[in-house]
Parts: structure tokens; C-alpha cells; sequence
């Protein structure tokens, strides 16, 4: 064989080599990540109705942040059931193939299940965007917009709202002694005057709740009533003379069942020495039980939180 035939033999042969090898990797590369995409699979698809009825809460809002477990935070804007804050958490576990992917600063309209504090959804639930919602809202009938009032809303009275009766002197504080309401177990509540030492200020009057376990209570003189917005208001304090805030729980019930609930995570954490506004909706029925009493309950977690302010305002739904 001549020596050009020969180079000529041995380049081909490197050629093949080269080829083969890169085929080899090829092929690895295919194998070891291009693993199967499974796609969600529902069970069952429910329709706007089906869905509406099924969910403990629906709404629509703007997600304002996203956390690594795919839980969103939601600015609601509109409700057609169940207990909504203007702040709602939602999670849609990661890791799933029916999982939701919400985006920061988009809207979405949200079908929830689950009890307050840890609402879930999925593909499986209807929630999807707002802006892709548009043939599917008519269907779920007249929502409550938390933006725009669709009736004129009315004060429900509240005894000792803030907390004045009875009066205790400066920086001072009585037990279990607070003029209607009642206490129904033991952690030391009562009325506190406080000094700049404990609050920069106090949201109205001079006097707050104060609470190191117990839960303190008001059942009202007006009667749940049907196809009516309710909105619970309370401001929530941290004391800076003590070093945690243990955190807190906040009810409207009505004939012993709780209608709405909230605590420490659906309010921003006070600052030392300062209160935070916590609102509460409830949206009833369109028809319910005559002669159900409303009532509200205080709790703290421990020692101690602060309570001020409490109102309730009532809006009727056309």
C-alpha cells in the first residue's frame, strides 16, 4: 500500500472514530435528560358552577408576591364566596404537574379549597387568569368588588369598642374586668393604659385590650342576615417593652359557628410600639337561619397582644 493510501485509510478511520464517539455522547445526553413530561391529569374537570360551589373561597386579585413553595400572596379585589381578607395566601405545591405557576404583578381569577390560612388550588380547579376569564365570569353570577361599593355599607354597634370602659389610670391595668365583654377562660386580659414606654400611640381613645391568652368575646344585638358583605375591623398591637409577640387569632361567628377567621399571618407584623389594621370579610348566604347573633372573638397566642378599634360594617348585596 502506498504511503498516501495509507494516510488517506488512517484519516478515515479517525473520521469514523470521531463520528462514533460523538453519537455515543449524543445518545447519553438524550437518555439522561430528556426524561418523559407527564401533563396534569385531572379526574374530574368541574364546570364554573360545579367549581363555585365545591371552593371555600373565590376570588379575583393580584398576586404581589410568590415565594420558593408556590405560594402566592393575593391583593383581592373581588369576591363570590366564602371568607376572603384583603390579603390571601394561596399555594399550589411545587413539584406537581397540576401545580399553578402564578406570576408576580398578574391577575387571576382562584378557586380555594381548604380551611383560612392554608387555601390550595391547582390546574384541577378552574383557577386560571383573569384576563382569560372573561366568558366564565357572567357564569358565577354577581361577585362582591372589595374596590367599588355596590351598596351603601352600614355600622353594626359594637360596646366599648376601643377598649375605655372601665377607666384605669396612667400606665396602669385592670383583670378580667372589661366593660362588655366577657372572658371564657384564663391567660389575664383586661384593660391597659399604656405609656410611651409600651405604644407610641394607641389607634383610638387612650386604652387598649390586652391579653396573655385568653379569649375575650361580644355577642352582639343584630342577627346575621342573608346576601350581606361584612367587614371586621380591628387594629392589632406589639408592644416594645416585651420582646416577642407571640401572635393572635381573630373570629366572627354568628349562633356559635365561625363565619370568618384571621391571625397573625394575614396582617403585617407590627412594629415594636405600633398597631396594624386587620380587615375580615364575610359574604352570606342568600338565606339563613332567623335570630343568629353576631359575635366577635379575641385571642392571643400568648403574652402578649393588643387589641383596639373593633368595628363591623354590614353591606347588603343587591
Amino acid at each position: 500500500m502506498s504511503r498516501n493510501r495509507k494516510h488517506f485509510v488512517n484519516r478515515i478511520l479517525k473520521l469514523v472514530i470521531i463520528l462514533l464517539v460523538a453519537a455515543a455522547l449524543l445518545m447519553t445526553i438524550l437518555v439522561t435528560t430528556n426524561k418523559p413530561a407527564y401533563a396534569c391529569r385531572c379526574s374530574q374537570f368541574p364546570s364554573a358552577q360545579d367549581a363555585l360551589k365545591g371552593a371555600t373561597a373565590v376570588f379575583a386579585g393580584k398576586v404581589i408576591s410568590v415565594n420558593a413553595a408556590g405560594s402566592a400572596t393575593f391583593s383581592v379585589s373581588q369576591i363570590w364566596k366564602g371568607e376572603v381578607l384583603q390579603q390571601l395566601v394561596v399555594t399550589s405545591p411545587s413539584g406537581n404537574s397540576c401545580s399553578f405557576n402564578f406570576q408576580q404583578g398578574q391577575d387571576y381569577l382562584v378557586y380555594a379549597s381548604g380551611e383560612s390560612g392554608s387555601l390550595t388550588t391547582s390546574l384541577c380547579d378552574r383557577t386560571k387568569q383573569l384576563s382569560s376569564a372573561e366568558l366564565e365570569l357572567p357564569l358565577l353570577g354577581r361577585g362582591i368588588s372589595l374596590l367599588i361599593p355596590t351598596a351603601p355599607a352600614y355600622s353594626i354597634a359594637v360596646r366599648n369598642p376601643s377598649f375605655e370602659l372601665p377607666s384605669v389610670g396612667d400606665s396602669l391595668f385592670n383583670i378580667a374586668n372589661i366593660t362588655d365583654w366577657s372572658v371564657i377562660n384564663t391567660g389575664n386580659p383586661g384593660v391597659f393604659n399604656p405609656s410611651a414606654a409600651s405604644f407610641n400611640f394607641v389607634p383610638d381613645g387612650v386604652q387598649t385590650l390586652y391579653s396573655n391568652g385568653a379569649t375575650v368575646f361580644q355577642t352582639l344585638s343584630t342577627a346575621l342576615a342573608p346576601k350581606t358583605l361584612y367587614t371586621l375591623g380591628i387594629s392589632v398591637g406589639r408592644r416594645q417593652d416585651f420582646t416577642d409577640f407571640p401572635g393572635f387569632s381573630v373570629e366572627l361567628r354568628a349562633g356559635g359557628t365561625i363565619l370568618a377567621s384571621a391571625n397573625q399571618t394575614h396582617v403585617r407584623l407590627p412594629e415594636a410600639g405600633k398597631f396594624e389594621r386587620l380587615t375580615v370579610y364575610y359574604v352570606s348566604p342568600n338565606s339563613v337561619e332567623a335570630g343568629q347573633l353576631l359575635e366577635i372573638r379575641l385571642k392571643s397566642v400568648g403574652a402578649q397582644t393588643n387589641f383596639d378599634l373593633v368595628t363591623l360594617d354590614a353591606r347588603p348585596i343587591p
